[in-house]
């Protein structure tokens, strides 16, 4: 049986349209951050459900999404529906015109919903750094969701 969920091809979707909500370069570690955070965006307070529902587990996810969203910047580069820019600290990526396009023809209401939620995370990650946003999921994940 071919595997659907939690695939570099179900990442690419959420990553193709987390960079273009967002509209701006982003690394793979803030894109990975803000995927994860929009689909339990309860778990962090800003929204009233979870997109993918109630996991006791979620924040074992945080760690193996990383690995998920480098292989599907791979893949989405190769396409050219993503561009790939090194700078010093290492790599950025962008959403192509080409890229924008699929984001345009994907048509569900997960799709609506995972936007949605996306430009909410949008502005609560808004002025955050990187490392302020990672240190957030650690620390949910060591303390647990309730605080």
């Amino acid at each position: 049986m071919t595997e659907l969920f939690n695939t570099p091809f179900e990442t690419s979707l959420r990553v193709l349209l987390t960079l273009r909500v967002f509209g701006e370069d982003m690394t793979l570690d803030k894109i990975a951050a803000a995927d994860f955070i929009t689909i339990y965006a309860r778990d962090f307070g800003i929204a009233a459900y979870n997109l993918n529902g109630n996991n006791g587990f979620s924040f074992s996810e945080a760690t193996s999404k990383r690995t998920l969203v480098g292989k599907a910047l791979k893949q989405l580069v190769l396409n050219r529906l993503v561009t790939a820019t090194q700078n010093r600290s290492g790599f950025t990526y962008e959403i192509t015109a080409q890229g924008a396009q699929v984001c345009d023809e994907l048509t569900s209401d997960y799709t609506e919903e995972y936007i949605a939620l996306s430009q909410t995370v949008y502005k609560y990650l808004h002025g955050k750094s990187e490392i302020v946003i990672l240190s957030e999921i650690n620390k949910k994940a060591i303390c647990g969701k309730e605080e």
